[in-house]
């Protein structure tokens, strides 16, 4: 069983390329998002309430994929140095029961993220759509790579989804699946 954790900063296009690598290669994508939406119907964000559920959806998904050896796409913001323990949990979880974690981090430009931000497709999943909200967080390092695994770094201003995608899936030698007939 892998794990493919995609990660990067809002609006670096996570959930598009996530989407598009779930379809070519039928490897079920769990956008971080879910386990947010669940959260917040019960308690605010960063409360302790928010915080456990939002770490048990995501701890049992990951054990149960593993423990059936489905392979699953995961995509989340990363924060350097905040978020390396919930990275290692995510690491714990998957080899424990003999699977693998791949990490790819999507990045681009400040000026990008912030010409993406407002696009409809974010509103659709709840994701932020405000600018103000992205300098904020653009005070914390979303840039660094995850130090405690090698990366596939690929800068998503320099080409299209498709082409992030693509290079994923060549990078990984990920089997795609067998185009439709129509």
């Amino acid at each position: 069983m892998k794990l493919f954790v995609i990660y990067g900063p809002p609006a670096a296009g996570k959930l598009t390329v996530g989407q598009l690598l779930s379809k070519q290669t039928g490897i079920k994508l769990f956008h971080n998002h879910i386990s947010i939406d669940v959260a917040k119907q019960f308690f605010e964000r960063g409360t302790p309430g928010f915080d456990a559920i939002v770490y048990n959806i995501r701890k049992t998904v990951f054990e149960e994929a593993a423990k059936a050896n489905s392979d699953l796409i995961f995509t989340v913001v990363y924060v350097y140095p905040y978020d390396n323990s919930e990275m290692q949990w995510m690491i714990e979880a998957i080899e424990e029961h003999g699977g693998k974690v791949e990490f790819i981090q999507l990045t681009c430009p400040k000026e990008t993220l912030f010409e993406r931000i407002d696009d409809e497709s974010r509103k659709v999943y709840g994701k932020i759509v405000s600018a103000k909200i992205l300098e904020n967080l653009l005070q914390h390092d979303l840039y660094t790579p995850y130090p405690e695994r090698e990366s596939l770094r690929i800068d998503t201003s320099k080409q299209t989804p498709e082409q992030t995608t693509e290079q994923i899936i060549k990078h990984f030698n990920l089997t795609t699946l067998e185009p439709k007939s129509s």
